[in-house]
């Protein structure tokens, strides 16, 4: 378990910067940085995310045209600014990704599946990869202020890569923050999730109600999201619960 001190700076100080210290980023940290973002999960370990580190006078001035208002000094003061985007032809690594099944064979051909997979886990990435540059002392800000088709015709001309979001990373000015903003409470966030109906009670499962789910797949996936809590009525249901592979 991670000490008091670790959460402070992955969670309770870490904060979203907008003025920067006059300190170069080591391109090192963010090798680092990408190399902690992918050893987390993501769907048949597709791993979509791409990132452009937008770093040198002349790049930054390539994207400054995409930037709303706003987003300009912040952008152009920090010292490096990366394009989060995900490969929409990330299904031809998964050969090699995830090679104990034909997982590209699931995308070819299938748009709606390659867009959300790739914008969702992408995204999900890119959430390992905040983490990551806070766990090695730098700070972040991420926003998604700028024009995507510009980005996109700008940087990605001719390759499959979409902008999702911009993040600026370096060493931020803490005395220059706002106020932290309010944050949903438990309570209020779980209103959709009743989490007793999974962790506070135990479920009673008969051979009738398993049998009426002719999908085995489907039977395992329900007393897998039950977690365990869960017995069988009478020894008929716990044999045909035995006989789901």
């Amino acid at each position: 378990m991670l000490n008091s001190d670790s959460l402070d700076l992955l969670f309770r100080n870490a904060r979203t910067h907008n003025v920067w210290l006059e300190r170069d980023v080591d391109v090192d940290l963010l090798k680092q940085a990408w190399e902690l973002a992918v050893l987390a999960p993501t769907s048949a370990n597709c791993e979509p995310m791409r990132i452009t580190f937008v770093k040198s006078a002349e790049a930054k001035e390539r994207l400054k045209p995409c930037l709303a208002p706003g987003n300009v000094e912040k952008t152009m003061t920090a010292p490096v600014t990366a394009i989060i985007a995900h490969d929409m032809e990330f299904y031809e690594k998964l050969p090699d990704l995830f090679p104990h099944a034909d997982a590209r064979s699931w995308f070819v051909g299938n748009d709606a599946a390659i867009q959300a997979t790739a914008f969702r886990n992408g995204s999900l990435q890119a959430g390992y990869f905040t983490m990551a540059v806070r766990a090695l002392g730098l700070d972040c800000g991420s926003m998604s202020g700028f024009d995507n088709a510009k980005v996109d015709a700008e940087f990605f001309a001719g390759t499959p890569l979409k902008s999702n979001f911009l993040m600026n990373i370096g060493y931020g000015d803490g005395s220059k923050l706002f106020d932290r903003s309010p944050r949903l409470s438990f309570d209020q966030a779980r209103r959709s999730f009743d989490v007793s109906a999974c962790f506070g009670r135990m479920t009673i499962i008969d051979k009738d109600t398993l049998s009426k789910a002719a999908d085995r797949p489907f039977r395992r996936t329900v007393l897998g999201f039950i977690g365990g809590f869960y017995r069988c009525a009478d020894a008929d249901a716990q044999n045909l619960l035995n006989s789901i592979s």
